[in-house]
Order: C-alpha cells, then sequence, then structure tokens
C-alpha cells in the first residue's frame, strides 16, 4: 500500500503524529481503558446516528436492535494501525454503511451515512426520538443500556468469575442450554455481541460488581 503524504495541519497528522499514514500493526478492539474513556466522553450513544445504542429501531416490518460496534474513524484499511486517539463508538448499523471510507470530519461522515441508513430502509433518528418522545437533547437520559434481568445477571457474574456454561448451569440449577440461553438473552440486552463485551458494560454500569481477578489486571 503506497503511504499518503498528509499536508501540513491535516487533523491527522495530531492523531499518527507523522506526515506519512503507514503500519503493519494487526487489527484489534480497544483496550478496556479506552472503553470507557470513550464510552464517558461519548455516552453511550453511536457518533454518527447519535441513537443511544441498544435502542430497537425499525427497518420497514422489522425492528432491530443497535448494537455496539467499535469503529476506527481513520479507516484501518488506510493506516493499518490502532492508536487509541482513533476509535469511536458506533452502531452496528452506521458502521456497516460508513466502512473503509475516509472523512474529514465527524458532520462529513454524518452527512454521508445518515443519507444512506434512509435509503436503506431504516427510520430515521429524527423518527426514532420522536417515537420515543424525547427531544434531541434529551437522548442523554437513554445512554445507560438497558438492564438485563436479575437472572440474566447472574449468568453474567458467573460469567465474568470465569465459569462455563456447565458451570452455570450447575450453580443456577437449570439446564446448560438455558445458561446459555440467559448469556445470549443479556448480550441482545446490552446490545453487545459477546458475553465479554456484556460483562465490561455491565460492570462499566454497575449491574454486576467487578470480579476480582478483574480488578488485578493491567489496563
Amino acid at each position: 500500500m503506497t503511504a499518503k503524504e498528509l499536508q501540513p495541519g491535516d487533523w491527522r497528522r495530531a492523531v499518527y503524529g507523522r506526515s506519512q499514514i503507514t503500519g503493519t500493526t494487526r487489527r484489534r478492539a480497544p483496550l478496556k481503558a479506552d472503553k470507557e474513556r470513550i464510552i464517558t466522553k461519548q455516552g453511550y450513544v453511536c457518533l454518527y446516528c447519535e441513537i443511544p445504542l441498544s435502542t430497537v429501531i425499525r427497518r420497514g416490518r422489522r425492528e432491530i436492535t443497535l448494537k455496539v460496534n467499535w469503529d476506527h474513524f481513520v479507516p484501518y484499511a488506510y493506516s493499518l494501525r490502532n492508536p487509541s486517539d482513533n476509535w469511536v463508538l458506533a452502531c452496528h448499523v452506521c458502521n456497516g454503511i460508513k466502512l473503509a471510507r475516509m472523512f474529514d470530519s465527524v458532520e462529513a461522515a454524518r452527512q454521508a451515512i445518515l443519507p444512506e441508513r434512509i435509503a436503506k430502509g431504516y427510520e430515521s433518528p429524527r423518527e426514532v426520538f420522536h417515537r420515543l418522545g424525547l427531544q434531541r437533547e434529551q437522548h442523554i437520559a437513554l445512554i445507560r443500556p438497558p438492564r438485563p434481568t436479575d437472572r440474566q445477571l447472574k449468568a453474567l457474574e458467573f460469567a465474568a468469575a470465569g465459569l462455563g456454561s456447565l458451570e452455570i448451569a450447575r450453580e443456577l440449577q437449570i439446564s446448560p442450554s438455558d445458561a446459555a440461553d440467559l448469556l445470549i438473552r443479556a448480550c441482545h440486552r446490552l446490545g453487545v455481541a459477546n458475553r465479554r463485551d456484556a460483562i465490561e458494560l455491565a460492570v462499566l454500569h454497575g449491574y454486576i460488581a467487578k470480579p476480582t481477578h478483574l480488578e488485578s489486571e493491567a489496563p
């Protein structure tokens, strides 16, 4: 890949610290400390559509829960690096539309992504806020993801302690398939795809206590 020379004053120099964007670092998710920092700064909302994650939106007659995606604002395909200042929180719909496109600003990204969302049949952010009975500025009230049920949280607590589905089933005196289903439903409730992210969010928002072994981990 040919490196692109950046002009003096280009905002991307602040992210990468040099005039050429090159790299070979393997794609990865942001560190736990970076996730907490971004959620604190951005709130539990998509950077692009500004709809809270875990919100149920409509696409025609279907209902879709917005899932958490961690997006490289400067696309990984362009940089092949994972600088911590380049991560943003996005919903899976906007991230799937943005893909590897480069934008000069968040506003420019929104102007490109939001019309495409509507063209694909998703209800607009304006329609979502209207349906929820909120002004755009009031969406902060939905920043916390929905709280899973007590049973789902108990399963997450056991998973956070390192127990597998069979062990969780024994602790809760249910079948292994029911234990697995509790974990899946907890993930769906929190708007994430896997139990690790579900545990992190549940801890971050105080739904479960941080496991002892996680307290001792370095960020």
